[in-house]
């Protein structure tokens, strides 16, 4: 009888710690995932004030934390070829690949074709992403033409290509990575941000002050330039 008793006694009081203990785990799960959150804000509000007012800034900013949530509309694909379009409509688009070219990223390919020559195919899906304040458009294209294919991400407002894959063989003579990762950041005017850093292991530039890092990846055949947030 005194064993129960003693057992019954032992486990009311392991029933009693328990309660107490319970609240406390929780409330400091609770006060880990609040502190999680906001060094998570913090770190996002350290975007240097000057680099901050750059629009490419805070536009890719915007659309990559819009992609997180999931927040798209406006999904739409064309399939065309070059005689069903306006040469106008994708001259912009050349102009930015020539500046690709000018940049010594893209090699000389491109510049002693007429464009009504230089289309065979055009790929089309327009994203829209939209935050509390703004929308912001992505057009993704797949481009071919002399049979060349290219792939591009392309900031609406602002024309610049963000992201493009390619073929190596269409690569600029000069291979070195941080040079062409360097020339990629000049194209779209973001080396005002005098902060850019390489990290040869990864193959990223990167700045802390913009919050963004611009990548090379590479396959067997094809290099991809893009940029993103940190």
């Amino acid at each position: 009888m005194k064993i129960r008793n003693i057992m019954i006694y032992f486990l009311v009081c392991i029933i009693v710690f328990i309660s107490f203990k319970i609240p406390e785990i929780l409330l400091k799960n609770e006060n880990d995932i609040g502190l999680e959150i906001y060094e998570r804000k913090k770190k996002s509000n350290q975007l240097d004030v000057e680099a901050g007012k750059i629009y490419l800034v805070k536009t890719i900013h915007e659309i990559e934390e819009c992609k997180a949530m999931q927040i798209m509309t406006n999904h739409t694909q064309l399939m065309l070829s070059f005689n069903e379009m306006q040469i106008d409509k994708f001259k912009n688009v050349f102009d930015e690949l020539l500046k690709l070219y000018e940049h010594k990223i893209l090699n000389s390919i491109l510049e002693d074709t007429n464009i009504d020559e230089k289309i065979d195919e055009v790929s089309l899906i327009t994203k829209q992403y939209k935050s509390k304040a703004n929308t912001y458009v992505v057009n993704n294209m797949v481009l071919k033409f002399n049979n060349k294919t290219f792939v591009l991400n392309i900031e609406e407002k602002t024309g610049k290509i963000i992201y493009i894959a390619f073929d190596k063989n269409d690569l600029s003579n000069q291979n070195d990575k941080k040079e062409i990762l360097e020339n990629f950041v000049k194209y779209l005017n973001l080396y005002v941000i005098g902060d850019w850093e390489y990290d040869a292991d990864t193959t990223i530039l990167k700045s802390e002050k913009a919050g963004l890092q611009v990548k090379w990846e590479e396959s067997e055949e094809d290099v991809m330039l893009s940029i993103h947030i940190i």
